[in-house]
Order: structure tokens, then C-alpha cells, then sequence
């Protein structure tokens, strides 16, 4: 079965895909203008293809985007904890469970980095005072 799901995935990477029609030419040589050819292995399927597809397509990424994947995955999981923080009573560390950020320790340090505060000086310092009328 393994087997199988793995001879699927190195046939999606070899055989061409509708959306790779509107992406620009991949330019994969480095230096040259030649495209690059390597000479397949014997039992080496798409490995070295799809490792050079995907460093592609995160060139792509950081172009389009302005921020490297893993970048931007971060600062997408710690925009979501900040709402969760200033909008739910979740513990913290339940907040970074939540996007992704299993572990409490790795959750608290990589918010700080990429917010400024910690998540609870965040949260307490975000909560909205209910006005008095």
C-alpha cells in the first residue's frame, strides 16, 4: 500500500499538472542560460525533480508573498494566537497548541520574536476594558 501511494506521488511529480501551465519557466540552471540536465540513477524516480521544484516554488513564494514560507507560516500562527488571545480565556498554552505551536515553551519564545511581548503580556495588555455608562 505504501508502495503504492509512493509510485502516486512521483507520478503527480513527474506528469504535467494543468496549473503549472501559468507559472513562469523555471530557470534550472545556475549561471548559465543552458537548462541543466542531470542523468537519472537506475531506481531514482522524481527525488532529485521534485527537491529542485519545491526550492522553485519557494523562490516563487518569496517573490509573490514578500516572505519565505516558513516565514510566513510563523507570522500566520501568531497573528491567529494574538486573536485568540485577546478574544478567548484559553491558557496560553492551549492558545499555541491551537495554531500549531504544540510545544508551550517554542510557542512563548516564537511569539515574543515575532510580536514583541510574550503571550501574556500580549493578552493582558490587549484585553478591551468594557466601557462604564
Amino acid at each position: 500500500m505504501l508502495v503504492d501511494a509512493h509510485h502516486q506521488v512521483c507520478d503527480l511529480a513527474v506528469r504535467p499538472q494543468p496549473w503549472t501551465d501559468a507559472l513562469p519557466a523555471p530557470r534550472w540552471s545556475f549561471g548559465t542560460d543552458e537548462p541543466r540536465t542531470r542523468p537519472r540513477a537506475a531506481g531514482v524516480d522524481a527525488t532529485v525533480d521534485v527537491r529542485t521544484v519545491m526550492v522553485y516554488l519557494g523562490r516563487l513564494f518569496t517573490q509573490h508573498v514578500g516572505l519565505a514560507p516558513m516565514n510566513f507560516l510563523a507570522r500566520t500562527r501568531a497573528e491567529r494566537a494574538a486573536l485568540l488571545l485577546t478574544h478567548s480565556t484559553l491558557p496560553a498554552a492551549q492558545v499555541g497548541a491551537a495554531v500549531g505551536w504544540a510545544d508551550p515553551t517554542y510557542f512563548a519564545r516564537r511569539f515574543r520574536a515575532l510580536v514583541g511581548l510574550t503571550p501574556s503580556e500580549y493578552r493582558q495588555r490587549s484585553r478591551v476594558v468594557p466601557s462604564e455608562e
